[in-house]
């Protein structure tokens, strides 16, 4: 079963940032969403479910309640969660597939 450390591991290689491990409790650090943040060069400001809600507005995906805790049964705040970090997964590869179709246009 895929966890949270394996998505954020994929996800860092993806875009070629430091590999994040998850903290106790399965936190992501912070500091995870800022570098991913800085690599679509989007301004860095707020929590986690911050960060992820702006890359997945600007790729026009969908943000769903489950991709954070806080409407989860332990209502931990600004954790996002498995779930939360696929989708995040697939967010970036959109973003990834679109930088390298612009590139090809020009």
């Amino acid at each position: 079963m895929e966890t949270k450390a394996d998505v954020i591991r994929e996800i860092c290689n993806l875009v070629s940032i430091s590999e994040y491990s998850t903290t106790s409790g399965s936190s992501v650090p912070r500091r995870f969403f800022s570098d991913l943040l800085d690599t679509f060069g989007i301004e860095d400001e707020g929590d986690s479910v911050t960060a992820s809600k702006k890359l997945f507005e600007i790729s026009n995906s969908e943000w769903k309640p489950g991709f954070a805790s806080e409407n989860t049964p332990s209502g931990g705040g600004g954790t996002i969660t498995l779930d939360g970090l696929k989708a995040l997964r697939n967010v970036v590869i959109q973003l990834l597939d679109e930088i390298e179709a612009s590139q090809f246009d020009n």
